[in-house]
């Protein structure tokens, strides 16, 4: 790949930061570097690799400036903090996160899921096309609010979504930004920055105080967190941790899990073939009725296709670290403070470890992840200690949509919308998912 002078990659990895690293990794292989004008990114893509830096010699690699990012509106959460800090926060959140947890409120997600049939139904009725990328931002946001919170935000929802929206947008510039933390004071200096975070701190707050005040019986994740003690000191999370944690969930739980749908709804629409066998899977387990905790192991098929979208499309495309000492990574010396980005996306496309690594093959995963694959080929969820909380969650989730959705609906793609990755902070697909919705008989 032609490098230029002073600039280095910039100018095509500014056009195309995806397809950059693609070929960057195909000509440099695993552990490659990435001349961005003055400064020189290694990125990381070999299994090898990925679990050196995410798992061996985690310590070693940290979040750093990454976090310059996300801090103006989420503050220091378990993404953000490093060592003691994080340690202890781990120790408290990850108990609301146990797959019995999350299993135990598949009713109130299936319920959700359910609320949103009349407008759906008056969408499939209009006949006109739809971008359904909201439509699965507006389902996730509200199962999320109910399994945090057991509120119903669906009267607010266009508010927090304008709000979400808004934040995300700031956070992004920040992202791509070649001086991220002055880009970080200016975004925090925005009205429409601070509207938005105002939105957001008064809804999570309002809903902190209340339960605080009430303590009314839930089983919710808000209340596994207020409840939650260290084993070791005996404390439990400030009212700002609190917000902190639960507005990272609010946050990250539903944005990355529906954009995972909708990659999910626009790889059906163009495979019709493996749209019709998990459809006669769903009609087959389910019989009609919604899924309950039985019928997870029994979708089968299912979560192949599950696996096989967060493979082509890990919406957390890539994962920034700094290093602390000097470091060697599959024989290349990486220096100390040096910028190190690992990237599944890119990993999961390596031809060496997945035959026709750009095709839609759900029967990759028969048996789960091939066993003849080494650790870290497939990581859609990071790994390591620092692996995020949502590998149950949004799968589970996921399954909950796509089975009740697929009984009801049935999306058929429109043609003359060519969709590519629009990598953010997260991957989307641009300029969107267009469907029409049609009702089943």
């Amino acid at each position: 790949m032609r490098s230029y002078p002073v600039l280095g990659m910039l100018p095509q990895f500014s056009r195309d930061p995806v397809n950059t690293l693609v070929r960057l990794a195909q000509e440099q292989g695993g552990v490659a570097v990435l001349p961005l004008g003055r400064r020189r990114l290694y990125v990381i893509t070999s299994p090898s690799g990925a679990q050196h830096v995410l798992k061996d010699n985690a310590s070693n690699y940290i979040k750093g400036r990454t976090m310059d990012v996300p801090r103006p509106l989420l503050g220091e959460n378990l993404v953000s903090a490093e060592g003691e800090s994080w340690r202890r926060l781990r120790r408290l959140v990850q108990p609301a996160f146990s797959r019995r947890r999350l299993f135990d409120l598949m009713d109130t997600m299936v319920a959700t899921v359910e609320a949103f049939y009349p407008k759906w139904d008056a969408i499939a009725q209009r006949q006109e096309p739809v971008d359904v990328v909201p439509l699965m931002m507006e389902i996730t946001l509200a199962i999320i609010a109910r399994i945090m919170f057991s509120v119903d935000i669906l009267e607010e929802e266009e508010r927090l979504l304008s709000a979400f929206n808004t934040a995300m947008h700031a956070l992004n510039r920040i992202a791509w930004s070649p001086w991220p933390r002055l880009s970080s004071l200016y975004v925090r200096s925005l009205p429409s920055f601070r509207r938005a975070k105002a939105t957001l701190d008064d809804v999570v707050y309002r809903i902190i105080r209340t339960r605080q005040k009430d303590k009314p019986e839930r089983s919710d994740l808000l209340t596994i967190l207020m409840e939650a003690r260290d084993p070791d000191t005996g404390d439990r999370l400030s009212v700002e941790e609190l917000r902190n944690q639960a507005l990272t969930v609010f946050l990250a739980g539903h944005e990355t899990t529906a954009l995972a749908l909708s990659w999910t709804w626009h790889l059906l629409g163009t495979h019709p073939e493996v749209e019709r066998k998990l459809r006669q899977e769903v009609n087959s387990v389910l019989q009609g009725r919604p899924p309950a905790r039985e019928d997870v192991e029994q979708l089968h098929y299912t979560r192949m296709v599950i696996d096989e979208v967060l493979r082509l499309y890990p919406t957390v495309w890539v994962t920034a670290r700094d290093t602390v000492a000097e470091d060697m990574v599959d024989g290349v010396r990486i220096p100390p403070g040096a910028r190190v980005i690992v990237s599944p996306y890119v990993t999961h496309r390596d031809p060496h470890l997945w035959p026709a690594p750009e095709a839609f093959d759900p029967e990759r995963f028969r048996d789960g992840v091939p066993r003849d694959l080494p650790p870290f080929a497939y990581y859609p969820f990071s790994g390591g200690p620092r692996k995020c909380l949502g590998y149950v969650l949004a799968p589970l989730e996921m399954t909950i949509v796509l089975t009740l959705l697929t009984q009801r609906y049935r999306l058929e793609r429109v043609p003359g919308y060519p969709v590519r990755p629009r990598p953010i902070l997260t991957l989307r697909p641009h300029p969107g998912v267009y469907v029409w919705i049609r009702k089943q008989s």
